[in-house]
């Protein structure tokens, strides 16, 4: 697996209605975690919520050991939001947003920003921010301690408000060249991973003019979209090749069909994201540790060789050496000779010619 595949938006809407369970519950600990962190609730039962910066959130049963030191961001979420009761957990703009709005002594909102390289940011009940993980600021908006938080701006058409008048409006501005994949994703706030799906379930394909589809598909494309945008018909799955995933989705998938993957269902979407990621990340781990054991050995390669270097090296001086306390052993009685000379002249450091010694 080279790269996980991260959450959409959509994956985010269907995850969510998992996570209602949590409100009316308490944030019982923050824990920082590999690429993310850790959230444990007590919300009828410990339940916990896996957070990896930019790639995914979502109820999880596989918990780490937390490390033995803590960020100072989670330091500062313990102090603010110990034991607060959750209020609720929602989607913002139907986006790759997660706001959860906590009552303590005061209110207070955990906003999860899972695009690009994620972000946290923990406001006050006026929206104003304590603290976000990592400073930013755009064109639109800044995440800085103090500003009032605002979600990025979007003009894409939410997908439940898609209906058949802005299709066509869609289809006549978006040309001849693109195909219906595109010229969607591009319009509204739908994943293209599950526009294709849609298009599949439509009969129509993904790289399709819209002017060259015929008008009963259309409305099928539509009607595919809104059912899937508002959530019916999920089926928690991942799908398989070689014994390594390749894919999860919370819907069956028809696009896939064509590639004979094993798929694998499951109760719920969390247990879904448990599995793959999982699978995933052994996977990387596996990878990793060849490829720094290729490194080790790679580096015990140039020691050995550096060592036999060394050697060939001592070696050689020894037989140098060996062959100078031979010459010195076999002419002996004239270097004591020699040396005996320089002492009665009083010499000191004398220097012995060896041509006049032999």
């Amino acid at each position: 697996m080279e790269k996980l595949q991260p959450m959409n938006n959509l994956d985010y809407f269907v995850e969510l209605d998992e996570m209602k369970v949590l409100e009316g519950g308490r944030l019982s600990g923050v824990y920082d975690a590999a690429n993310g962190f850790r959230l444990k609730f007590n919300a009828g039962g410990e339940r916990n919520a896996t957070v990896q910066n930019g790639i995914r959130l979502h109820l999880t049963s596989l918990v780490e050991p937390a490390p033995p030191a803590q960020s100072s961001f989670v330091r500062l979420l313990r102090d603010k939001l110990d034991n607060a009761i959750v209020e609720k957990v929602e989607q913002a703009n139907f986006d790759r947003i997660v706001q959860i709005s906590f009552a303590k002594k005061e209110k207070f909102r955990l906003v999860l920003e899972q695009f690009g390289k994620g972000n946290l940011i923990l406001t006050d009940g006026e929206g104003k921010i304590i603290r976000p993980m990592r400073g930013e600021e755009f064109s639109s908006r800044k995440l800085r301690v103090g500003e009032k938080y605002a979600a990025p701006p979007s003009a894409k058409l939410h997908p439940r408000e898609l209906d058949g008048k802005m299709l066509d409006e869609i289809s006549n501005s978006g040309g001849d060249k693109p195909g219906i994949v595109a010229i969607l994703s591009s319009k509204i706030n739908f994943p293209p991973f599950y526009l294709e799906e849609a298009c599949a379930r439509a009969g129509i394909g993904f790289s399709a003019k819209v002017a060259q589809i015929e008008g009963k598909k259309l409305e099928q494309l539509v009607s595919c979209i809104k059912s899937m945008a508002a959530g019916e018909g999920t089926s928690p799955c991942v799908f398989y090749s070689g014994g390594q995933p390749v894919a999860f989705s919370a819907f069956k998938m028809e696009k896939f069909a064509q590639y004979g993957f094993e798929r694998k269902a499951f109760a719920t979407f969390s247990d879904a994201l448990d599995d793959y990621y999982r699978h995933g990340h052994e996977t990387r781990a596996r990878e990793e540790g060849s490829q720094k054991t290729c490194n080790e050995l790679s580096k015990l390669a140039h020691s050995i060789d550096a060592q036999k270097e060394a050697i060939g090296k001592f070696e050689g001086e020894e037989r140098e050496n060996r062959a100078a306390g031979e010459w010195i052993y076999e002419n002996y009685e004239k270097v004591e000779r020699a040396l005996e000379e320089a002492r009665k002249k009083g010499e000191k450091n004398a220097v012995i010619d060896a041509e006049a010694i032999s």
